[in-house]
């Protein structure tokens, strides 16, 4: 469990209950047990032993060894490839997440979500949504991202899946695919103001939107893990200006840590300095679907000949 001393990052998202309820749950030490003291020896059976106490784990302070730990103890129900099929326990990965704040769930103006995709070694994407609170992240605050433009009235089906249920096949949703497509499109879509051409590419431009940090390790627990079928949602996912994913996992973050606070662009800041102003002033609507476009990469969506940490073209 040693570290190398260049082993160094920042952990944007950290939920202390939520580490502690899963080793308690699974057997996870996160302390060394302290010998406190030792008494004369006595016998047991013909050879005398001394008598030794030891204290519980103190407040565990180091994050990094408390990751590692858990990493450790769940490696088996943890999925790191998506190569195998659902369900999933436990899921982690490394990548570009985008933050945002969601007020329709069981946090409300607390909670915030978290957004990311990856591939599994057949070229299948696979999108990762976790919805936490914004207590955990020390970076944002609820000041940071305004609140306008298209929010969802999905978030009773949010909810259910965070509690474990899957949206009853008879409710407006119709099915746990068509619930799981709906939190799909919160994670990309809320906060739209106009057509998906004007904020494509461009999250900061969106209402609700928080940041993102590259190249973070995270760890989550999964509460539905969905294979949307290929024939069924093709069509669908192309109208919707959603061409790409095909699996999708929903859960709790546990854990987000990248290497550098240099990793994490603040969208306030860019909004701040006057950028896409004109697009606050657009009237709050529910956007409508006139533009159709695939899912921008990760790697593509920062706008072309930038590094993640400047700033984006001025729009006149």
């Amino acid at each position: 469990m040693a570290r190398s001393k260049d082993d160094v990052g920042r952990f944007l998202y950290w939920s202390e209950r939520r580490i502690r309820g899963i080793a308690r749950d699974n057997g996870i030490t996160l302390g060394r047990w302290k010998l406190t003291s030792v008494s004369p020896p006595s016998t047991v059976g013909p050879v005398p032993l001394p008598q030794a106490s030891f204290s519980a784990p103190a407040q565990e302070t180091d994050r990094r060894d408390m990751t590692i730990r858990v990493r450790k103890a769940l490696k088996a129900r943890t999925v790191v490839r998506f190569d195998s099929p659902p369900p999933t326990d436990f899921a982690e990965g490394v990548g570009r997440i985008e933050f945002a704040r969601f007020i329709g769930g069981p946090e409300q103006d607390k909670g915030v979500l978290l957004h990311t995709h990856t591939s599994s070694p057949d070229g299948r994407r696979v999108d990762v949504i976790l919805f936490g609170s914004l207590d955990n992240t020390p970076d944002f605050r609820t000041t940071d991202a305004a609140v306008v433009g298209w929010t969802s009235s999905a978030w009773m089906a949010v909810s259910q899946f965070m509690e474990g249920f899957r949206p009853d096949s008879i409710n407006f949703w119709g099915s746990t695919e068509e619930a799981a497509f709906e939190v799909l499109k919160i994670a990309l879509n809320q906060g739209c103001t106009g057509p998906d051409s004007e904020h494509a590419g461009r999250p900061w431009t969106r209402g609700f939107t928080l940041g993102r940090a590259e190249n973070c390790e995270w760890f989550a627990e999964i509460y539905a893990d969905i294979v949307l079928d290929h024939d069924t949602w093709a069509d669908l996912l192309w109208n919707e200006g959603l061409d790409g994913p095909e699996r999708i996992l929903i859960g709790a973050p546990v854990w987000v840590r990248t290497a550098s606070p240099q990793a994490v662009v603040r969208y306030t800041e860019l909004r701040a300095r006057g950028e896409d102003q004109r697009r606050w002033s657009l009237p709050i609507r529910r956007r409508a679907r006139t533009d159709v476009h695939p899912i921008t990469a990760p790697a593509e969506a920062i706008p072309p000949g930038t590094e993640p940490s400047t700033e984006p073209e001025q729009v006149n």
